[in-house]
């Protein structure tokens, strides 16, 4: 009996933050609930979908407080507009710190989405207690509550200008796009894109290979989050969209994207990036005709078990080295939007890999262009040399070029002073930022195929160098 007559004592003096903590907790689940659904379900944008999320769970709060917690009915409407004011703020405070994490700190998308809400939350409720929620007192005048206004209207702004100093990132990010060159090194860019179109929506990391006298290339597709398959006879119009491997939704490979092929023994072996919202990892899939693609049942093959290598390993770049008889795998690993550095890995087999411990390549803050990360590779053994050719020399967050580095054993890596190849070019239709290269040498030439985004389209387009 005392110690349920301690509790009710407890609940009768703290009943408000009581309510207001069971009512929250039931609002943030359904936010939670409904931004994990959107995200990994439906695939919306991180930011949109928080946006939706959070606007529901604002508008269940509201009803639920006013009614069972502080029983106020008085001025509904003046009410209900402090509320969704402190609800707004406090999405444009839940949008911003869930930026912060995922983008600055790196936090898995379901740490960082628990951390903003126990923020927001808190300040939500005293802000709902002192100023939306609070009963009319006689002493009440115009000042105090020209004063409890204005608070709430810094807060709203606060909130606002967070969100802003998101945006205004990328912007300063992308002030530094022409500071080199677009063409260097003896490189020269074939003017236009050659596939990719506002229908199509994005399409990018390519992977090309021959067969006999035709170019086949690897791409991914942000349409159906797939990886399909395209045909050229001279490297430059591309044909026959075929998809190769198709998304498993609600799994470690949601989405299917960033893929390299290696025939062996008349066995096509695909190695390609499966990611949900949280991780990325590497999965395999095999052909006998390079177009009807079987999954390993081991998959995924690699996923991230060093501290190096953060949440995720991506966009593998997979050889066989006849004199070692074994696969050789080169691929990036860091945070899920774009990683920070490149790894090295071997297989006899293609589904078990020794990895590398240590990092093979990493942000190079001598050089302007890769001071950031780096990250995606395409590696080509020429005589005794491998030759590396890693998109992203990243400058920042959103500013990507294209660089080069040699090597004798494909773990110790050199760069030239001026390893620089391709860069964004000023009002070209790659103009941001310049991604993922495949290399090839053929007919006296060698092309690289890359990926240039314009605002948020990618497409693809070739750079050539006579030999």
């Amino acid at each position: 009996m005392a110690t349920l007559g301690f509790i009710m004592r407890v609940y009768v003096k703290f009943r408000n933050l009581i309510l207001y903590g069971v009512i929250g907790t039931c609002t943030a689940t359904l936010d939670f609930l409904l931004f994990t659904a959107l995200t990994r379900w439906a695939d919306m944008y991180y930011i949109a979908a928080n946006a939706v999320s959070c606007s529901l769970s604002i508008l269940c709060s509201f009803l639920l407080n006013s009614k069972y917690n502080f029983r106020v009915t008085d001025h509904p409407v003046r009410r209900m507009v402090s509320f969704f004011s402190v609800g707004i703020a406090g999405l444009l405070l839940n949008s911003f710190v869930l930026h912060l994490c995922i983008e600055d700190l790196q936090w898995k998308n379901s740490v960082a989405k628990l951390t903003s809400i126990a923020i927001t939350v808190i300040i939500q409720f005293l802000l709902n207690k002192f100023v939306t929620f609070r009963k009319p007192h006689p002493s009440d005048t115009m000042k105090k509550q020209a004063i409890l206004i204005l608070i709430l209207s810094l807060v709203f702004v606060g909130g606002l200008l967070l969100q802003r100093y998101a945006s205004r990132i990328r912007v300063i990010n992308q002030l530094s796009r022409y500071d080199f060159p677009a063409e260097n090194n003896g490189w020269a860019k074939y003017g236009e894109p050659l596939y990719g179109s506002k229908e199509s929506k994005s399409v990018f990391d390519p992977f090309v290979y021959k067969e006999g006298k035709t170019f086949v290339m690897v791409v991914s597709e942000r349409k159906n989050n797939s990886l399909i398959r395209l045909e050229s006879f001279d490297g430059f119009k591309w044909t026959g969209c075929q998809t190769l491997l198709e998304p498993v939704k609600g799994t470690w490979e949601h989405l299917v994207n960033r893929a390299t092929v290696v025939k062996r023994d008349s066995i096509y072996h695909m190695f390609y990036t499966g990611q949900s919202p949280d991780v990325s990892k590497i999965g395999h899939a095999w052909s006998t005709d390079g177009i009807t693609y079987k999954r390993d049942t081991k998959n995924p093959v690699l996923v991230p078990t060093e501290p190096e290598e953060g949440i995720s390993v991506m966009n593998p770049c997979v050889l066989y080295n006849e004199r070692k008889d074994c696969f050789q795998m080169w691929y990036a690993a860091g945070e899920n939007y774009e990683p920070d550095a490149l790894f090295y890995a071997e297989s006899k087999d293609g589904q078990s890999w020794t990895k590398h411990k240590d990092p093979v390549l990493t942000k190079y803050p001598a050089h302007e262009w890769e001071k950031a990360k780096v990250g995606g590779c395409d590696v080509k053994i020429v005589g005794d040399t491998y030759i590396m050719y890693y998109y992203i020399g990243y400058q920042n967050e959103d500013v990507a070029r294209i660089c080069y580095a040699t090597s004798q054993n494909g773990i110790l890596w050199e760069r030239p002073d001026n390893n620089l190849i391709l860069a964004p070019t000023c009002g070209g239709w790659d103009s941001d930022a310049i991604y993922k290269p495949s290399y090839m040498e053929a007919d006296g030439k060698a092309y690289l195929w890359y990926n240039g985004r314009n605002g948020r389209l990618e497409r693809i387009g070739l750079a050539t160098k006579n030999l």
